[in-house]
């Protein structure tokens, strides 16, 4: 903890002689952004919970990514058969 604080009081001390040596990465992605792969679990969750979290990732505001929804073993057919037939709508 002693070494972090340090650290810190040095950054605050000596700010302007050790500025950052790079810009920070824009908000915005480049076209050729690496491909993401985002992975949702979900065990015998409430369909329309995991219905608003697959409608989040869908708005991401960035060009190349995947979203895999793995149910695991969920055994009510009234609980994940409607997150199938959303995830077919959406593609």
């Amino acid at each position: 903890v002693m070494l972090i604080d340090g650290l810190e009081l040095t950054e605050v001390v000596w700010q302007a002689r050790f500025q950052r040596r790079f810009e920070p990465a824009s908000a915005t992605p480049p076209e050729d952004a690496p491909m993401v792969s985002i992975h949702v679990p979900c065990y015998n969750e409430p369909p329309h919970m995991v219905i608003q979290t697959l409608d989040a990732l869908a708005r991401l505001d960035y060009p190349n990514f995947e979203v895999l929804l793995i149910d695991n073993n969920t055994k009510d057919p009234a609980v994940w058969k409607p997150v199938e037939a959303y995830c077919a709508q959406l593609g």
